[in-house]
């Protein structure tokens, strides 16, 4: 985790916690307050007294109180649809929608977009950023949606 928008002050990353098995929780405490912050894991994979960068996941973003007193986090998100079939070679755009932690404050969506999409099985669907997903070859896929903060949700796809 590392301080995100300073301007071209660089600051170190650093490791916080090394984990083995499938899943993890990890909380971060003592935050600037009114700061923006960027984070991302790092899989690797240790060979011998060396370790190798196996995967990394998308960069989020989060704000510790009220950023220059416009900013806020996404608080939940909901999708308009959790399970979609299509025939070969149509499409469908996804669409979510994301409620604030604060009402009335902007997401702060200037270093990312405030909804990604990640596929299972591009062979089966595609999507593109905007959420729109294409039927490519019968057989099912989940299409991961997540906001900025590291929200996510899942929609089932299936091909016919």
């Amino acid at each position: 985790m590392t301080k995100c928008n300073v301007k071209g002050k660089k600051y170190k990353i650093k490791k916080v916690k090394t984990v083995s098995g499938k899943t993890f929780k990890w909380k971060k405490s003592k935050l600037a307050k009114k700061t923006s912050y960027r984070f991302f894991v790092v899989a690797m994979q240790k060979s011998g007294s060396s370790y190798k960068k196996v995967q990394k996941s998308l960069t989020g973003h989060v704000f510790t109180g009220n950023v220059k007193g416009k900013y806020t986090n996404p608080k939940s998100l909901k999708l308009k649809k959790t399970a979609v079939s299509l025939a070969k070679g149509k499409t469908y755009t996804l669409k979510g929608t994301v409620r604030k932690v604060k009402a009335g404050k902007k997401l702060g969506t200037k270093h990312a977009r405030l909804l990604r999409f990640i596929n299972s099985d591009p062979k089966i669907a595609t999507v593109n950023a905007k959420g729109k997903i294409t039927a490519k070859a019968k057989g099912t896929c989940v299409i991961y949606v997540q906001t900025i903060n590291g929200i996510w949700k899942t929609c089932k796809v299936t091909v016919k």
